[in-house]
Protein backbone atom coordinates (compact mmCIF):
# COMPACT_ATOMS: atom_id res chain seq x y z
CA UNK A 1 0.00 0.00 0.00
CA UNK A 2 1.32 3.34 -0.89
CA UNK A 3 -0.27 6.60 0.11
CA UNK A 4 0.06 10.35 -1.34
CA UNK A 5 -0.98 13.58 0.21
CA UNK A 6 -1.22 14.65 3.49
CA UNK A 7 -3.99 12.05 5.54
CA UNK A 8 -2.90 13.22 9.10
CA UNK A 9 -3.94 17.13 8.32
CA UNK A 10 -5.71 17.05 4.80
CA UNK A 11 -5.33 20.22 3.38
CA UNK A 12 -7.35 20.40 0.50
CA UNK A 13 -5.08 19.55 -2.67
CA UNK A 14 -6.42 15.66 -2.49
CA UNK A 15 -4.99 12.30 -1.23
CA UNK A 16 -4.17 9.23 -3.17
CA UNK A 17 -4.10 5.77 -1.64
CA UNK A 18 -2.99 2.80 -3.77
CA UNK A 19 -3.09 -1.25 -2.96
CA UNK A 20 -1.08 -3.32 -5.15
CA UNK A 21 1.61 -2.73 -7.82
CA UNK A 22 1.33 -2.09 -11.23
CA UNK A 23 3.75 -3.91 -11.89
CA UNK A 24 2.22 -7.55 -10.68
CA UNK A 25 -0.75 -6.90 -12.68
CA UNK A 26 -3.27 -5.59 -10.57
CA UNK A 27 -3.59 -2.24 -8.62
CA UNK A 28 -7.07 0.24 -7.24
CA UNK A 29 -5.88 3.68 -6.59
CA UNK A 30 -8.76 5.86 -4.65
CA UNK A 31 -8.11 9.35 -4.48
CA UNK A 32 -10.17 12.38 -3.99
CA UNK A 33 -10.52 13.84 -7.49
CA UNK A 34 -12.54 17.21 -6.74
CA UNK A 35 -9.28 18.20 -4.71
CA UNK A 36 -6.78 17.10 -7.59
CA UNK A 37 -8.89 19.53 -9.93
CA UNK A 38 -8.51 22.13 -8.21
CA UNK A 39 -11.89 21.98 -5.65
CA UNK A 40 -10.56 21.92 -1.81
CA UNK A 41 -14.27 21.45 -0.49
CA UNK A 42 -15.31 18.05 -3.24
CA UNK A 43 -16.19 15.35 -1.67
CA UNK A 44 -15.63 13.67 -5.08
CA UNK A 45 -13.85 10.94 -4.39
CA UNK A 46 -12.93 7.63 -7.78
CA UNK A 47 -12.04 4.44 -7.17
CA UNK A 48 -9.96 3.07 -9.97
CA UNK A 49 -8.57 -0.63 -10.66
CA UNK A 50 -6.14 -1.61 -13.41
CA UNK A 51 -5.84 -4.94 -14.31
CA UNK A 52 -2.54 -5.92 -16.22
CA UNK A 53 -2.32 -9.56 -17.94
CA UNK A 54 0.77 -10.56 -16.00
CA UNK A 55 0.13 -14.24 -14.91
CA UNK A 56 -3.67 -13.72 -15.55
CA UNK A 57 -5.87 -13.73 -18.37
CA UNK A 58 -8.73 -10.87 -18.51
CA UNK A 59 -11.66 -11.92 -19.80
CA UNK A 60 -13.73 -9.87 -22.03
CA UNK A 61 -16.60 -10.11 -19.65
CA UNK A 62 -14.51 -7.18 -17.98
CA UNK A 63 -15.91 -5.07 -20.56
CA UNK A 64 -19.47 -6.03 -20.33
CA UNK A 65 -19.13 -6.14 -16.48
CA UNK A 66 -16.74 -4.04 -14.78
CA UNK A 67 -18.20 -3.75 -11.24
CA UNK A 68 -18.38 -7.18 -11.27
CA UNK A 69 -14.33 -7.70 -11.56
CA UNK A 70 -13.89 -4.05 -9.30
CA UNK A 71 -15.98 -5.45 -6.75
CA UNK A 72 -14.06 -9.17 -6.88
CA UNK A 73 -10.55 -7.57 -7.00
CA UNK A 74 -10.58 -6.96 -3.43
CA UNK A 75 -12.07 -7.90 -0.12
CA UNK A 76 -12.79 -4.45 0.70
CA UNK A 77 -14.29 -3.73 -3.02
CA UNK A 78 -16.96 -6.08 -2.20
CA UNK A 79 -19.32 -3.11 -1.38
CA UNK A 80 -19.63 -2.65 -5.38
CA UNK A 81 -22.08 -4.50 -6.40
CA UNK A 82 -23.81 -7.95 -5.39
CA UNK A 83 -22.07 -10.32 -7.47
CA UNK A 84 -17.95 -10.48 -7.46
CA UNK A 85 -16.21 -12.01 -9.98
CA UNK A 86 -12.30 -12.52 -9.62
CA UNK A 87 -10.24 -12.51 -12.34
CA UNK A 88 -7.84 -15.85 -12.27
CA UNK A 89 -3.94 -15.86 -11.74
CA UNK A 90 -1.76 -18.62 -12.60
CA UNK A 91 1.90 -19.44 -12.12
CA UNK A 92 4.85 -19.86 -14.75
CA UNK A 93 6.40 -22.10 -12.49
CA UNK A 94 4.75 -25.19 -13.70
CA UNK A 95 6.64 -24.89 -16.91
CA UNK A 96 9.48 -24.71 -15.42
CA UNK A 97 8.47 -27.58 -13.09
CA UNK A 98 7.94 -29.38 -16.01
CA UNK A 99 11.07 -29.19 -17.55
CA UNK A 100 12.84 -30.09 -14.30
CA UNK A 101 10.64 -33.18 -13.56
CA UNK A 102 11.59 -34.33 -17.17
CA UNK A 103 15.20 -33.42 -16.75
CA UNK A 104 15.42 -35.56 -13.28
CA UNK A 105 13.20 -38.36 -14.51
CA UNK A 106 16.05 -38.54 -17.53
CA UNK A 107 18.51 -38.78 -15.33
CA UNK A 108 17.59 -40.78 -12.71
CA UNK A 109 15.72 -43.41 -14.66
CA UNK A 110 16.50 -43.04 -18.44
CA UNK A 111 18.89 -46.18 -18.44
CA UNK A 112 16.00 -48.24 -16.68
CA UNK A 113 13.69 -47.66 -19.26
CA UNK A 114 15.72 -48.48 -22.22
CA UNK A 115 16.20 -51.86 -20.02
CA UNK A 116 12.62 -51.79 -19.83
CA UNK A 117 11.50 -51.25 -23.16
CA UNK A 118 13.78 -54.18 -23.82
CA UNK A 119 12.14 -56.82 -21.71
CA UNK A 120 8.16 -55.16 -21.99
CA UNK A 121 8.72 -55.02 -26.08
CA UNK A 122 6.86 -51.79 -26.35
CA UNK A 123 6.78 -48.32 -25.01
CA UNK A 124 2.98 -48.39 -24.71
CA UNK A 125 3.34 -51.73 -21.80
CA UNK A 126 6.26 -49.51 -20.29
CA UNK A 127 3.93 -46.51 -19.97
CA UNK A 128 1.14 -48.90 -18.43
CA UNK A 129 3.60 -50.74 -16.51
CA UNK A 130 4.76 -47.42 -15.01
CA UNK A 131 1.97 -45.10 -14.80
CA UNK A 132 -0.11 -43.46 -11.95
CA UNK A 133 -3.06 -41.40 -11.90
CA UNK A 134 -2.93 -37.75 -10.84
CA UNK A 135 -0.44 -35.16 -10.94
CA UNK A 136 2.41 -34.32 -8.96
CA UNK A 137 1.93 -31.71 -6.16
CA UNK A 138 4.18 -29.12 -8.03
CA UNK A 139 2.20 -29.72 -11.43
CA UNK A 140 -0.79 -29.06 -10.08
CA UNK A 141 -2.30 -27.19 -12.70
CA UNK A 142 -2.55 -23.14 -11.62
CA UNK A 143 -3.75 -22.00 -14.64
CA UNK A 144 -6.66 -22.40 -16.48
CA UNK A 145 -6.68 -25.07 -18.90
CA UNK A 146 -6.18 -23.33 -22.11
CA UNK A 147 -2.81 -22.13 -20.92
CA UNK A 148 -1.35 -25.63 -21.05
CA UNK A 149 -3.03 -26.29 -24.12
CA UNK A 150 -5.49 -28.50 -22.10
CA UNK A 151 -9.20 -28.74 -23.84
Amino acid sequence: MKQHGNFESPDGSGRTIEIGKRKNGKMLRVYEKGQQLGDPNSPWTRWELELHNRDRIIPWDVLLHPGQYVAGSYKCMSWIKGKASKVRTYKKSIDIGYEKLSQCLTTSYGRLINVMLEVEGSPEKVIEKIRREGVPKRLELQAPPEIHGIK
